[in-house]
């Protein structure tokens, strides 16, 4: 059985013990159901029934006892809006119950029911780890003698406990607090009742936080409802033994029929209740007090429905953070009978007065009755209209209610509803304006706009939807930026709908509006034409978009245009891209057309099956490329800015992607994109539930040959992938002067790129285990100027070192990367930088750290050499340099160590110390004297290395010599001295 429950509940359903006597009996120990997460939905530690079966074999419903004993529920909401719930939801989705047939109403005799010790819990987790908690704890509910005919009693009672934690600390709060209460109730031979009396109270016992305002509060609800009469339905709030306020219904009501007159009394509510209500929001409302007086009269078993009353709302004015809205009084009367019977209602009275400080804000009311029709029955005469005005208010008198957006205007509007031959046709007439609107929208906002909205329309019989125009405007300063019109129409018996709507925008006045700092236009328009029709069980959606006049303010001379014309249908769940044509403002290279076409299933929410072609023969995408990103010229220096440590990174969860056999095919002949020439671009992406396979993925990028594949598992945390990529002789020149303006025109020559990797997961402890395969990266017939960053960092201390300026001006003519990738470590097999005034290699392993950004360098030798005229230049040039010898190396002075988040170049300072006096003591010689050779025998002494210069034929410097004693002309000789 437990399975089939399983299998039926979508959830798994356990039992640690059960012991059933069929005809009387079943005892269940530890029930639990499990659906999502590691804590159960449902647990009782004990399910007791004792009944006859034999009873109910005859139709008599006999249950002695039922009872759960200690059952916990937890209830878990996650950050993203899923809930262990779900499941149990999606179970029943689409199941439809057909309602029961009664011929007579059951047989019931339930001796107890009964809930012992039970815990509630719903929980709520917010993104930053905090969580919500509402529980109710030590439930205990016992319900006995329900039985045809009988008097029975329900006992009830637990503790309450609140816990917010939400992000904002300033409405976080707990509130604990207790629930009990009895009822005595007695029901008819058909189980309907026919008296209620008894009561239930609650009392906060503690409170904290935002709830402080609930400390000491405590409601009570008394009731005693006799057959004919309800005697009293009252709900009182106290708090510190101070009357709140009370709801109080009261009159003759006959239960059997559901037919009375009742009066509805809302009495003194004032700040100190309502304060409850909006402490967990951080509202306080002032002087505001509220009284209302309703009286209902039900009849024909409820059908119909006659209600009158009047609601006084003064001195109404909420504080939140300082900030309070302006003072209201309010004051409304109103009378209206329904009719479900002959689906119509009557309204035969209403009136609505709000001031505000004493001055008119919004005001409502009928001109006469107004009838209103939705069951297409013939009655009712003469037309209606229902008047509503709201003049002079200003948002930014309301920020309390919402302080983020931060909004400012004033509006005016004027809203007509108008009933006409009785009530069987309503017509509304809607026209508002807001006067230089100002609003925070997240990381976007809304400037000094201008907003009006117009919308005229009716209803026949509520079935016939007719919208007969529509308007919006946004203006600034009096101009134009935006208007969308049109007009519709809907049946809801058919199904049948036709839209049709119109926009026009000033760009340029639009981003006043909204303004966006990455965009910098000089000039543009948008317009839109389009119509959306709908004819069970097929819709199409068919319209042109027109962009003109676009222009940059980098560009203002360079005007474009784009239009996109789009035809598309949807049948059932299948829709179909008839045309999806983007003609762009054609250039000498190319005709700018560019269309998508194709089909697509929705049959299956979660495996969208289809196949979609985009497809050119030429396209330039130049101007649009330079309108986006602004000027192509080299940008301006700009300050280092301190890397910050990486977070640390954890692999993506599985995901399986909606799609089934889902493929998107490219085919571009030509695409030029400033420098770049693309020949014969094809791909093809196929996406299949957990699969993604691009293959192949083929171009010819200025001449030289382009491949690529790749084969993802995204079933896996982490992902899975096998990535292949090929690049055979690309100039390099042309990816420079298109992506990096800082190199434009500094850079030349051919690359040769191949990759293959294999791997799981991206954080260091799955590439430990899982990442394999080797890169190359080779540039030949190079002309790199060393412009960047970091190259300039590592080159000129070198330069400064060895004193050699010009070796910051020198281009790069060479570079061979190869890179082996396994067992935990990435491997730099070889590493080669040319030039024709010196040379650079290095090789070395970075074992993968569980961080990927920890990952050390091992103090890599950086070994450098000189051009041989470089090194004579710098008297750096060893007596035994073979004269043949185009390059010298130097003395390695420089060990890359560090991690990959941080390398850090080090030096050896003895070492530099060398280098710099064998310069030094070089310049020197060549001024004549020991001292120079003095210092280059102790820089080739720190070196490790013999100079031309400090051993030359017929010398014998050292460094005792520069403390010999010059001999003195005019002083006699000391014949002691030795």
């Amino acid at each position: 059985i437990l399975p089939r429950a399983s299998l039926a509940a979508n959830a798994t359903i356990t039992v640690e013990d059960a012991s059933i006597s069929p005809f009387s009996q079943v005892v269940l120990r530890n029930l639990k159901v499990q659906t999502t997460g590691t804590e159960p939905l449902v647990t009782v530690a004990e399910v007791r029934l004792r009944y006859s079966l034999m009873d109910i074999l005859g139709g008599k419903i006999n249950v002695a006892e039922a009872t759960l004993i200690s059952p916990v529920i937890n209830l878990i909401e996650n950050a993203d809006g899923t809930s262990n719930l779900d499941p149990l939801l999606k179970s029943s989705k689409g199941k439809k119950l057909e309602p029961a047939k009664v011929s007579s109403p059951p047989q019931i005799s339930l001796k107890k029911l009964a809930l012992t010790n039970a815990t509630v819990r719903q929980t709520k987790n917010h993104k930053d780890g905090q969580r919500d908690v509402l529980e109710l704890a030590n439930v205990n509910v016992t319900l006995d003698d329900v039985k045809n005919g009988a008097t029975g009693k329900l006992t009830l009672g637990a503790d309450v406990q609140v816990e917010n934690h939400p992000a904002s600390p300033a409405i976080a709060g707990a509130m604990h607090g207790k629930v009990g209460g009895d009822f005595v109730f007695a029901l008819a031979a058909d189980l309907k009742p026919l008296s209620v009396k008894g009561g239930i109270r609650f009392e906060v016992t503690q409170a904290t936080g935002s709830f402080q305002e609930l400390a000491a509060l405590s409601s009570e609800l008394d009731c005693e409802i006799t057959p004919t009469e309800i005697k009293q339905v009252a709900l009182h709030f106290q708090k510190s033994g101070a009357q709140l306020g009370a709801l109080r219904v009261s009159g003759p009501f006959a239960l059997e029929k559901s037919e009375g007159k009742l009066n509805v009394e809302l009495l003194a509510l004032d700040r100190r209740l309502l304060n409850l209500v909006g402490a967990s929001s951080g509202l306080d409302f002032g002087g505001t007090t509220i009284n209302a007086t309703n009286q209902i009269e039900l009849a024909k078993s409820g059908a119909a429905i006659t209600a009158s009353g009047r609601l006084n709302v003064a001195n109404f004015q909420v504080t939140r953070s300082g900030q309070a809205t302006p003072v209201l009084d309010a004051h409304s009367d109103y009378s209206i009978t329904v009719d479900r019977t002959t689906q119509t209602a009557v309204l035969k009275t209403l009136t609505l007065t709000t001031t505000q400080n004493g001055q008119p804000l919004v005001r409502a009311d009928l001109s006469s009755p107004m009838n209103i029709n939705w069951g297409g029955t013939t009655g009712g005469t003469g037309d209606s209209s229902l008047n509503l005005t709201v003049t002079g208010l200003n948002l930014s008198d309301w920020r309390a209610f919402a302080p983020d957006l931060a909004t400012s205007g004033l509006v005016t509007s004027t809203i007509k509803l108008i009933s006409q031959q009785g009530g069987q046709q309503l017509a509304f007439d809607f026209d508002t304006q807001v006067m230089q609107l100002s609003a925070k929208l997240g990381s976007n906002s809304v400037n000094q706009a201008d907003v009006h909205v117009q919308a005229k329309g009716r209803a026949v019989d509520f079935k016939q939807f007719s919208l007969e125009s529509y308007h919006l405007e946004l203006a600034q300063l009096g101009e134009p930026a935006l208007t969308i019109s049109g007009s519709g129409t809907f049946d809801q018996a058919t199904q049948a709908a036709d839209f049709q709507v119109a926009v026009k925008a000033a760009l340029v006045k639009l981003l006043a509006i909204f303004p966006q700092p990455a965009v910098k236009l000089a000039g543009g328009t948008l317009e839109f034409h389009g119509r959306l029709t709908s004819q069970a069980p097929s819709q199409s959606v068919t319209g042109e978009l027109i962009v003109a006049n676009l222009a940059s303010s980098t560009t203002p001379d360079k005007v474009l245009a784009a239009k996109l014309k789009l035809d598309a249908s949807l049948k059932g769940q299948a829709a179909e891209l008839r045309q999806g044509l983007l003609t762009l403002t054609p250039t000498a290279r190319a005709t700018n057309e560019l269309n998508l076409t194709g089909t697509v299933d929705f049959s299956k929410a979660d495996a969208v099956t289809g196949a979609l072609r985009l497809t050119a023969d030429t396209l330039d995408l130049t101007d649009y490329y330079n309108l986006s990103t602004g000027s192509t010229t080299p940008t301006a220096p700009t300050t280092p800015v301190q890397p910050t440590p990486a977070p640390t990174r954890a692999e993506p969860v599985a995901v399986k992607l909606p799609f089934h056999n889902f493929v998107l095919d490219i085919a571009i002949d030509r695409l030029y994109l400033r420098a770049l020439d693309v020949v014969k671009f094809t791909t093809t992406l196929k996406l299949d539930g957990r699969q993604v396979l691009l293959n192949p993925f083929q171009l010819t990028l200025n001449g030289a040959p382009v491949n690529a594949t790749a084969d993802l598992n995204l079933g896996v945390p982490g992902f899975q992938y096998d990535l292949n990529f090929n690049a055979d002789g690309v100039p390099l020149g042309p990816l420079t002067d298109t992506f990096s303006p800082d190199y434009q025109g500094k850079a030349f020559g051919q690359l040769l790129a191949s990759a293959q990797v294999k791997g799981a997961g991206i954080t260091g402890a799955n590439l430990q285990k899982n990442l394999n395969g080797n890169a190359s990266f080779v540039l030949t017939n190079a002309n790199v100027q060393m412009v960047g960053r970091k190259a300039k960092m590592l080159i000129t201390p070198i330069a400064f070192v060895l004193g050699l300026n010009e070796l910051t001006r020198v281009p790069v003519t060479g570079l061979d990367a190869q890179l082996k990738m396994g067992a935990g470590k990435i491997n730099l097999t070889r590493g080669d930088v040319l030039s024709d005034s010196f040379r650079a290699d290095a090789t070395g392993e970075i074992p993968i750290a569980p961080v990927l950004n920890d990952s050390p360098f091992t103090n890599w030798p950086l070994n450098i050499s000189l051009s041989r005229n470089l090194a004579a230049k710098g008297h750096l040039l060893p007596e035994n340099t073979p004269t043949n010898a185009t390059f010298v190396t130097l003395p390695n002075f420089v060990k890359l160590g560090g991690t990959l988040g941080n390398p850090v170049p080090k030096t050896d300072k003895l070492v530099i110390s060398g280098l710099v006096l064998r310069s030094a003591g070089g310049m020197a010689g060549t001024l004549g004297g020991d001292a120079g050779k003095i210092m280059q025998g102790v820089g080739s002494l720190l070196t490790g290395q013999k100079s031309q210069t400090t051993n030359q034929a017929g010398t014998n410097a050292s460094l005792l010599d520069l403390f010999k004693k010059r001999s003195d002309p005019n002083r006699q000789p000391n014949h002691h001295a030795k």
